[in-house]
C-alpha cells in the first residue's frame, strides 16, 4: 500500500462509520447540497535518507482533512466528527507503514462558500 492509500483507507472507515461522503484528490466528487461532507488534501512530503550509508530513506509530509457543514446549524455535530477524526488517527499503532508523527490538530471555523470548514492537519513519517 502507498502512504496516500493507508491513509485514505483510515479515512474512509471512519467516515462511514459517521456516515459521511469524503471528497478524494483528483476524484469527481458532488457536494451535498445541505449535509456534512470531508475532503482529504496530501500538502507536501520530503524524503531524506536514514543514514550516510544510504541503505534506506524516511518520508515526512502533512496531510489535511477539511470538516464540512452547511452554515447556521451550529458547530456541536462538526466539533464532534472532527474529535472522531483526531481519534481514529492516534500516534500508536501505526497505519500500515505509516506513523503519525504527532496527535492531529485541528483548526479554526471558516466560512467556505455555503459551508463552514474546519480543517484538521496531520503529520506523518515512514521508514524504508
Amino acid at each position: 500500500m502507498t502512504i496516500r492509500s493507508e491513509i485514505e483507507s483510515r479515512l474512509a472507515a471512519v467516515a462511514a462509520t459517521l456516515s459521511l461522503p469524503v471528497a478524494y484528490e483528483n476524484i469527481t466528487f458532488i457536494k451535498p447540497v445541505d449535509g456534512n461532507f470531508l475532503e482529504i488534501f496530501f500538502l507536501t512530503s520530503t524524503s531524506l535518507n536514514r543514514n550516510v550509508s544510504a541503505s534506506g530513506y524516511r518520508t515526512r509530509g502533512i496531510f489535511q482533512i477539511n470538516c464540512y457543514c452547511p452554515l447556521n446549524i451550529g458547530l456541536g455535530g462538526l466539533d464532534a466528527t472532527v474529535d472522531a477524526i483526531i481519534a481514529a488517527f492516534p500516534v500508536l499503532p501505526k497505519i500500515g507503514t505509516v506513523s503519525i508523527d504527532e496527535p492531529l490538530s485541528d483548526g479554526p471555523a471558516l466560512i467556505v462558500d455555503a459551508s463552514v470548514m474546519i480543517p484538521i492537519t496531520g503529520r506523518y513519517r515512514v521508514e524504508v
